[in-house]
């Protein structure tokens, strides 16, 4: 399975989640004639997930924190859980949840990325100084800078353009009352506030003589160009604001020598380059937010020297290399967003230094090693983001020291290990998301402890025994995933009656008689069938004379006799009674005159008696079964890292999505050892044969219950699946 790097993206097998108003009493945001503490009590008065979601769920078309990243809504059923829709909505709840953090914590209006998307009035005043009715003048070099900078971006245009329209540019004049500009009580400009006003052009270099200048607010405009190298000549400079524009070029390393900045604002652009990695001076600044661009290199490690740093903001470049650990030295830090880069490397030791820290977001990038046992030492934290990356190991037990953290989300890594039962002491934990890792041990009783939890998502990994009652005792959930595991045992009719939209259970273990007495409660069979078996129980034996028997042992000694019907590579084979649990069928003749059975077998295995439930004879993949060519290598192309296109055009080139959850497990399984041999098999021999069956996809091991061959779909992100035989 390819999972490319999406907008850099993944179609996840996510989400349906509920947007959850920070600080709030209230759980969900509901109509007011809905809301109640106790929201679980309202659930009936939605008669499908589908009404309930339309009531509770505000899904705005907005970039949010420029960055986003939320849940959904649930995928299409069927089990073909995920989509590019889940991670849309997947980034836009995240990105929410962060905005709102942001504007409880009071992080000034001016400073958060997404603010400028809500258009104020060009003359709106700034926050460091007012305007008077001085009539006093400004300097000569102060006037001729603004009559520039009207000049330079196409003033004639300008939405509002107060005074700046009618003034005479060989005459110094009061500026007092231009649209925008503030002034103290000499005349000297203080503040420049063009937010949205349509300037376009470039930023004139003489901008440096506003010596008096504090604030420069010119974001939402059509500026262009590269930034004039002159900031760290305007002594009096504190914020500069110029996101939402198309700058182009680099940042200019010389703004690293401001003392006086407190603000640089650059989201947005299309700005290139390094991250100036002189940053020694800037010992005032509180806001570095570089988002949005198209920046790459290295995050420098002189950012540890900005003391008085309050958010740093990165997400959405091209950066690459790690997070450095001089990250740790920054003791005032509240949110640090990395997301959307191509940071490898691990997460430093030292953010367990961050003591101020409240949203920690790194998801989207390639950072593998453990989540550090630091991260407990996090207090303040409340929102936790590292999804979409290779982060491994267990999680530290020190998580429980989390008391404020609401959502918490490591989907789609490579964590293994039992889930601590210290996270049932996050007690403010309201989203847990753990899908798609290889955790395994039981689901633990302490969750129940959760008493704000609304969505818990554990499926896709290896978790057994039995889901705890103790689940039942949470008031807010109105979500639990649990498909694709190994889980087994009595289903608590509780949960089935609180969540029957939103309880998923298939592709586990569980028996006709685990699930007979129950499945009423569901809405729609697929949420809990089909139901996986150990693969153990059925059998596949090849003879010398080429036929191949399966046998199973599923299903039998039931109250009336099951039923069984047999597939190859998605093909129903024929040639025997549907109530025998074995068949024998030849296998086609090779080229050379032998034969070969290679190809993925299953069986679905159902009984009268429970009409609903199809559990499915798993692990019938039979490879290389050829006597004329021994040396065939038939393997499962699924991985979790890019291919490299400059080692291998061919691959590259190609992908296939697929189409049934069987598929990610086994995918998942396999991933770290298929990789390497797939590129050094193909690049090694592209002849037109293996170009041509590379091309051809077919049903695999890891589309156990493939209800037809997997066809071909060319995708430029998601997870691909094909079948290779060399």
């Amino acid at each position: 399975m390819l999972l490319s790097k999406r907008r850099k993206s993944i179609p996840l097998f996510l989400v349906l989640t509920f947007l959850i108003p920070m600080g709030s009493s209230r759980v969900f945001a509901l109509p007011a004639e809905a809301s109640t503490p106790d929201f679980h009590t309202t659930v009936p008065a939605f008669s499908t997930a589908e009404s309930f979601i339309a009531e509770t769920v505000v899904m705005e078309e907005e970039e949010v924190d420029q960055q986003h990243n939320p849940l959904s809504a649930a995928s299409k059923e069927t089990q073909n859980v995920g989509g590019d829709g889940d991670q849309e909505e997947l980034e836009e709840l995240t990105g929410r949840l962060i905005k709102e953090l942001e504007e409880r914590l009071g992080v000034d209006a001016k400073i958060r990325p997404s603010e400028h998307s809500k258009k104020q009035s060009p003359a709106a005043k700034s926050t460091t100084e007012f305007s008077t009715n001085s009539t006093a003048l400004p300097s000569q070099a102060e006037y001729n800078a603004l009559i520039a900078i009207y000049q330079a971006t196409g003033g004639a245009n300008w939405t509002n353009k107060a005074g700046w329209s009618t003034a005479n540019p060989n005459v110094v004049q009061s500026v007092h009352g231009w649209t925008g500009v503030t002034v103290d009580f000499d005349g000297h400009v203080t503040g420049i506030n063009l937010n949205g006003n349509n300037l376009s052009g470039t930023l004139p270099a003489s901008i440096r003589d506003l010596d008096y200048l504090r604030t420069l607010l010119l974001p939402l405009n059509n500026l262009t160009g590269p930034l004039p190298n002159v900031f760290h000549e305007m002594a009096s400079l504190k914020e500069m604001h110029l996101d939402k524009n198309q700058l182009t070029g680099s940042i200019p390393q010389s703004i690293g020598y401001s003392t006086t900045l407190e603000v640089i604002q650059l989201s947005g652009n299309a700005l290139t380059g390094n991250i100036p990695s002189y940053l020694n001076n800037l010992t005032s600044l509180r806001h570095l937010i570089l988002n949005g661009n198209q920046l790459t290199g290295l995050i420098p490690n002189s950012i540890g020297l900005l003391g008085e740093l309050r958010n740093l903001y990165l997400y959405d470049n091209d950066l690459s290399g790690s997070i450095p650990t001089s990250i740790g030295n920054l003791s005032k830090l509240e949110f640090l967003h990395l997301q959307h880069n191509r940071i490898g490397g691990e997460i430093p030791l030292t953010v367990g230094n961050l003591l101020q820290l409240k949203s920690f977001s790194v998801h989207d990038n390639n950072i593998g090693g453990p989540v550090p046992t630091g991260i407990g030492n996090l207090a303040n934290l409340e929102l936790f983001f590292a999804y979409n990356n290779k982060l491994t190991g267990q999680l530290p037990t020190t998580l429980g020291n989390l008391k404020k953290v609401t959502n918490f989300l490591l989907l789609s890594n490579q964590l293994t290990g039992p889930i601590p039962t210290q996270v049932g002491s996050m007690t403010n934990l309201q989203y847990l998301n753990l899908t798609e890792n290889k955790i395994s041990g039981t689901i633990p009783s302490q969750l129940g402890n959760l008493t704000k939890m609304h969505t818990l998502r554990l499926d896709y990994n290896e978790l057994t025994g039995q889901i705890p009652a103790t689940l039942c005792s949470i008031p807010t959930l109105v979500l639990f995933y649990a498909q694709m595991n190994k889980l087994t045992g009595d289903v608590p009719v509780c949960l089935l009656t609180k969540l029957p939209n939103l309880f998923r259970i298939s592709h586990n273990y569980y028996s006709f008689t685990d699930l007979g007495s129950k499945t009423q409660y569901w809405p729609q069979p697929n949420y809990y069938s089909p139901q996986r078996s150990d693969p153990a129980l059925t059998t596949y034996s090849v003879s010398g004379t080429g036929s191949i028997t399966l046998a199973t042992t599923v299903g039998k000694n039931m109250g009336s006799p099951s039923n069984y019907q047999w597939y190859k590579n998605g093909n129903a084979l024929t040639g025997a009674s549907p109530a025998n649990e074995s068949i024998t069928v030849n296998c086609p003749a090779s080229g050379g005159g032998g034969f070969n059975c290679s190809g993925n077998y299953i069986g679905d295995v159902t009984n009268p008696g429970y009409p609903t439930i199809v559990i499915l004879a798993v692990g019938g993949e039979i490879e290389g079964i050829d006597e004329d060519d021994e040396d065939d290598l038939d393997i499962t192309i699924c991985t979790l890292n890019e291919l490299d296109s400059e080692v291998s055009p061919l691959i590259a080139s190609v992908g296939y999505r697929f189409d049934w959850e069987e598929a990610v497990e086994c995918c998942l399984e396999e991933s770290f050892g298929i990789s390497t041999a797939i590129l050094e098999t193909v690049a090694e021999q592209p002849e037109n044969r293996r170009e041509e069956l590379y091309w051809v996809s077919v049903s695999t091991a890891c589309l156990e219950d493939a209800s037809e061959p997997l066809t071909k779909l060319v995708t430029d992100k998601g997870f691909h699946y094909t079948h290779l035989v060399l």
